[in-house]
């Protein structure tokens, strides 16, 4: 397994930071996740519900354990997890990051070669690093919100990109820094920061760069369709809707052939099809209606171009296609539930492999806080004492 040995402190909540200890999970670092006594936030947001487990919650935390603890009343065992660790992950605001002594000055003093990773709303630079940041807050605020939909003022994305996204940056961050511990033994700096808003802003990509480059000259946002690319979006066939992307000329006209379109000449390439865009979309809707969706899917087989299915989630859920992508996990106690794969394949994948590295039960609060306790040598008297003082939560099954 990619990362085996490794081990990962969990301390963040949400889904940003648990989807981040999720893929390294999933790419074999042992990962324990730290939540209070009252649990992570994600753990109350319900329905739906599966086996007693939120799916919420379930969707990013797979692969872990579960210690439930008081990190005001017990600094200390934190402090002694922080010193075995190779990496801790937190979202707390910088004020509370300092009092709870899990800022990269407290935890690089701890344990000199941690890799700290601290994911914040605003980052340090802006100054706002106190301001508290949510994915819709940031998606509105930064522009993706803008450029999303058909209507005014934009659309939220239907799930938390901007959150996923900002995961996937600070595990990109952590893996940069394990590279960079691997060689540099004498002046290591282990800090990552990593930002909703810069993770936001850089996600803008093309649209960014049309408004920075050429400023007002785009419209604040085009649907199911392309700025730049004629056709690119989606169509309603006979039955059902479908979507197509023609990314160069050649493309286009294989394309038009599937629909005996005429195709004027200069529709023959790209900037004239964006520039006659109402017209050209025109012609091609009139053709699709001609037919289902899955008479066109069928014509349009082999003929090299990119097109498909608009699926719900439900339907894409049950697509031959994505079952290699799907799991179930299962618990001790026989429960199950199911999700989604990392999309990132190791091992032998390419060979029919179905490694399913660190695919374990999401955790139930506090489920490992005695094993983990004892592990630390701490003895069962101690230990049942702090449960009893409710510095730590122990899970009693059922």
């Amino acid at each position: 397994m990619s990362l085996a040995g490794l081990k990962i402190l969990d301390i963040s909540r949400v889904l940003a930071g648990p989807s981040a200890t999720q893929t390294l999970a999933s790419l074999g670092a042992s990962v324990l996740k730290v939540e209070p006594p009252s649990g992570d936030l994600t753990r109350s947001w319900l329905p739906p519900v599966r086996e007693d487990v939120g799916t919420y919650f379930g969707s990013c935390n797979r692969g872990k354990k579960s210690l439930s603890l008081d990190l005001l009343k017990r600094p200390d065992i934190l402090h002694s997890l922080i010193k075995t660790s190779d990496v801790v992950l937190h979202n707390y605001l910088p004020k509370v990051a300092k009092k709870l002594k899990v800022d990269y000055d407290s935890c690089s003093t701890i344990n000199p070669k941690i890799i700290h990773c601290e994911i914040t709303g605003y980052g340090y630079s802006s100054g706002w690093s106190e301001k508290p940041g949510f994915d819709v807050i940031t998606s509105c605020e930064y522009g993706l919100v803008s450029c999303t939909g058909s209507l005014s003022p934009g659309v939220k994305p239907g799930v938390a990109l901007v959150d996923y996204m900002t995961g996937q940056n600070a595990v990109i961050g952590i893996l940069s820094k394990l590279h960079e511990r691997s060689f540099n033994k004498d002046h290591f700096d282990g800090s990552v920061q990593v930002a909703l808003k810069d993770t936001c802003v850089n996600a803008l990509l093309n649209v960014a760069s049309s408004e920075v480059n050429r400023p007002g000259e785009r419209e604040e946002r085009y649907g199911n369709a392309h700025e730049s690319i004629v056709p690119y979006q989606v169509f309603e066939a006979q039955t059902g809707y479908l979507v197509v992307g023609c990314g160069t000329d050649d493309q286009f006209t294989r394309f038009a052939q599937c629909l005996e379109m005429e195709v004027e000449e200069e529709w023959k390439d790209n900037r004239g099809r964006v520039e006659d865009r109402e017209r050209v979309v025109d012609r091609i809707q009139d053709k699709l209606k001609g037919k289902g969706r899955e008479e066109w899917l069928e014509v349009f087989r082999g003929k090299g171009f990119a097109y498909g299915a608009v699926r719900t989630v439900k339907e894409a859920m049950e697509c031959e296609s994505i079952q290699d992508s799907r799991l179930t996990v299962s618990h001790s106690s026989g429960r199950v539930f199911e999700g989604l794969r990392s999309a990132i394949r190791t091992d032998h994948w390419r060979d029919g492999g179905r490694d399913v590295n660190g695919e374990t039960f999401p955790p139930f609060l506090g489920e490992h806080s005695v094993e983990i306790l004892k592990g630390m040598g701490i003895r069962e008297e101690e230990i049942q004492g702090m449960i009893a003082r409710g510095e730590v939560v122990q899970w009693q099954g059922g």
